[in-house]
């Protein structure tokens, strides 16, 4: 199984000059943990997350919309990629090995899509290649 095929796309995402504190009220309302950064042509510059944010917006908790530190300011340049051929398997040690929540998939620099540890998920929970589907034991004491 390919990146392409588990990866979620459209894909949200925010512009290096857009402010911390409102990509901090996008990811609360989105429910996302992380989003992609990208310039007007999609080209990924990093990726801004809720640690990112509360890190920044602990430094200038007094700053109102419009002022205080910007996502390009606070973001992860240059996070981990892959492209959308890439083995599952490779994604998973990604997320495994950076800690991420979430790997951008980008073909010929512009982002694609992203992979996230739920997509990874979903795609294990329902992969026909690993088996019959696992069933779910009754809790202990229950019927």
């Amino acid at each position: 199984m390919r990146a392409r095929d588990v990866m979620s796309r459209p894909v949200a995402s925010v512009r290096p000059h857009a402010s911390a504190r409102a990509t901090a009220t996008m990811l609360v309302r989105s429910g996302f943990t992380e989003v992609p950064v990208v310039d007007a042509e999609g080209l990924l510059h990093g990726v801004v997350s809720e640690a990112d944010l509360v890190r920044a917006l602990a430094l200038a908790p007094d700053a109102r919309d419009g002022a205080g530190p910007l996502v390009r300011d606070v973001m992860t340049p240059f996070p981990a990629i892959v492209g959308p051929d890439a083995d599952v398997v490779e994604v998973e040690q990604l997320t495994r090995g950076t800690g991420r929540r979430s790997v951008p998939v980008v073909e010929h620099g512009r982002l694609v899509g992203v992979v996230t540890r739920r997509d990874l998920l979903r795609a294990a929970a329902t992969s026909h290649r690993n088996g019959p589907t696992a069933t779910v034991p009754h809790p202990v004491g229950g019927s």
